[in-house]
């Protein structure tokens, strides 16, 4: 089945878990696979984790996706 990693967890409505799956499916990592795991919280949200393998995890960034602007201005806000 291979190793995964997770590249999103938290809280999260419905909309913002299509943006996150739809995020990272229009990627430059391109996964062969994703795994989600959705538990519904007392509050209402959603406790969600996103899973891609490690391969497609360590794919070389584009600098130019979604996912790679999202990264850079991490990086950069600090």
């Amino acid at each position: 089945m291979g190793e995964y990693t997770d590249v999103a967890v938290g809280p999260m409505s419905p909309d913002e878990i299509g943006k996150e799956i739809s995020h990272y499916l229009n990627s430059c990592k391109e996964p062969s696979k994703m795994m989600v795991s959705i538990k519904k919280r007392e509050d209402g949200r959603f406790q969600t984790r996103i899973y891609i393998t490690v391969e497609d995890f360590k794919k070389k960034m584009c600098g130019k996706c979604t996912v790679c602007g999202s990264i850079i201005m991490d990086v950069f806000s600090c």
